[in-house]
């Protein structure tokens, strides 16, 4: 499980993480599946992965979480996190 919040507010998952197409989200270098997103816990988070993938390795040691913009997105677009969860 891997859940991601959201500041500043209570309803900011939807925008800030899975209908942001300008957001590219990996998990141990493979980029997820935005439809696979769904709200979760609350309106202010957004769960990016139900289960750890069957396929994974700690190879390295840790397995990474990665966020960016896609190239072209404005200086000024923001995502603010204030909790990442992970079972």
């Amino acid at each position: 499980l891997v859940v991601v919040c959201g500041c500043c507010g209570k309803d900011v998952a939807e925008l800030m993480f899975i209908n942001n197409d300008k957001l590219e989200i990996e998990f141990d270098g493979v980029r997820l599946d935005r439809k696979d997103f769904d709200m979760f816990p609350n309106r202010k988070c957004a769960r990016i992965m139900k289960q750890f993938p069957k396929h994974m390795t700690d190879q390295r040691g840790h397995a990474y979480l990665a966020m960016r913009f896609t190239p072209g997105t404005p200086q000024q677009a923001k995502v603010r996190i204030s909790h990442l969860i992970t079972l």
